[in-house]
């Protein structure tokens, strides 16, 4: 509804987004969204590839809903890929590594 809004396309929709809060680009033109409203864990990472597909999810933080935001990824590949996050419930700037 703005007027850009023509120019953007849907990459993902459906489960396990519910609550995507942030998210940003890697190396390889993945994504990676944080997800706070998510049942099985309230703050997810999810990393989705280019095309839409799901590649992975892991729960970075148990407790409250709405923990994590401000997502910032560093890496030319996978072995030094690092993705920053801001964590609410802990007051902290985490670092999510493979």
């Amino acid at each position: 509804a703005g007027p850009d809004a023509s120019k953007a396309h849907l990459v993902y929709a459906g489960a396990p987004l519910n609550g995507p809060i942030s998210s940003a680009l890697l190396y390889n033109g993945n994504i990676v969204v944080g997800n706070t409203l998510d049942p099985a864990g309230k703050n997810l990472m999810v990393e989705l590839s280019s095309t839409g597909a799901l590649l992975d999810v892991r729960n970075v933080d148990g407790g409250a809903a709405g923990a994590i935001f401000g997502i910032a990824a560093t890496g030319t590949s996978l072995a030094n890929t690092r993705i920053f996050f801001n964590d609410d419930n802990t007051n902290q700037v985490k670092v999510l590594e493979h």
